[in-house]
């Protein structure tokens, strides 16, 4: 499982329904140990928490004193679990302030960061995000699926805000990676200013379980992407157009034979021995119900007979964590 310590994260939570004047002297009343200070809009890294106008959400904006009616708590650079019990203290304190709500226009951003960062790592994280976005998009409501949203558009290409996919991909050195524009489902546009990688697509909220359930996701899913895997996907698009493509041409590529005999496909191995066999119903239940993607009875079987482990969206993720995200799909897709 991975280890929450070896990252570290920040924050950005937009909402709307308050002052910051009000937050600011609510928070300093009520949660003193934890320093809230109202700034002029910026992007400067603090050591506390600041709020800051935000041209998505704000209204009725004073610019000279950084105040206005709604707007963005961002946290400091935090890590492991002192980062995120302090996030349950504040996200806690915010919620009893009368008023604070989240609509369709806000978001929660998040930053990490960790040691040895390099431009392979990157690079297959984006690469990872493009290939699973449409399994991710199912932990999202629906203005923050696909190409929908304008501040996190999708990165798989194309769009209202094309994304560079392949140019990123070509990229040799971690400083050239910057040119990626910030507003999509992830961002490198700060990785030289910042050091990080922004994750845009989680909606509004300043619930601390689903914020802190993403991130630790995230964290997961960072840490599966440092060498992609080599054996299979449970995300592979099948080249030709023939029955169960997905898994018998990733068989092939390990230069095994899914071969058809009549009622079920039979496993040959590289030298010609069959193996073993899969009645059709048994690689049906290798899918998930009604879609060309692939569950955990394929990773299951894969790794049985090639020891090597087959990539999927939930590689590393603790188990209550995996729970939480499975529920909340089931949620969203009632």
């Amino acid at each position: 499982m991975t280890n929450y310590e070896n990252f570290k994260m920040g924050i950005e939570i937009e909402f709307k329904g308050v002052r910051l004047s009000v937050v600011e002297a609510y928070m300093a009343q009520h949660l003193p140990e934890i320093a809230v200070k109202r700034e002029r809009y910026n992007h400067t890294t603090q050591s506390y928490w600041k709020l800051v106008t935000d041209a998505t959400v704000s209204t009725d904006i004073n610019y000279r004193e950084g105040d206005a009616m709604g707007g963005e708590l961002v946290s400091p650079p935090m890590q492991g679990q002192n980062g995120f019990d302090q996030l349950r203290k504040v996200l806690f304190v915010l919620n009893t302030i009368d008023g604070i709500r989240v609509d369709v226009n806000c978001g929660v951003h998040v930053h990490l960061s960790w040691a040895d960062m390099d431009v392979a790592h990157v690079k297959n994280i984006v690469k990872r995000y493009s290939d699973y976005e449409e399994q991710i998009d199912c932990f999202m409501p629906e203005s923050r699926k696909a190409d929908l949203n304008q501040w996190c558009c999708s990165i798989k290409g194309g769009g209202r805000r094309s994304y560079p996919l392949q140019r990123v991909l070509a990229a040799t050195r971690l400083e050239n990676l910057s040119f990626a524009s910030k507003y999509h489902k992830v961002s490198l546009a700060k990785i030289n200013e910042y050091g990080t990688v922004e994750f845009r697509q989680h909606s509004g909220t300043t619930d601390y379980t689903k914020i802190s359930n993403w991130v630790k996701f995230l964290m997961s899913f960072v840490e599966a992407s440092k060498d992609l895997a080599q054996g299979a996907s449970t995300n592979y698009k099948r080249k030709k157009k023939i029955a169960f493509g997905e898994i018998r041409e990733q068989v092939a590529a390990q230069g095994w034979d899914l071969r058809f005999a009549g009622t079920k496909y039979k496993l040959f191995d590289s030298e010609g021995q069959m193996r073993g066999f899969q009645t059709m119903e048994q690689l049906d239940a290798m899918y998930v119900e009604g879609t060309r993607t692939l569950n955990h009875n394929f990773t299951a079987w894969f790794e049985t007979y090639f020891n090597v482990q087959a990539d999927s969206l939930l590689n590393g993720v603790e188990d209550s964590v995996k729970d939480y995200l499975n529920q909340r799909a089931a949620q969203l897709a009632a």
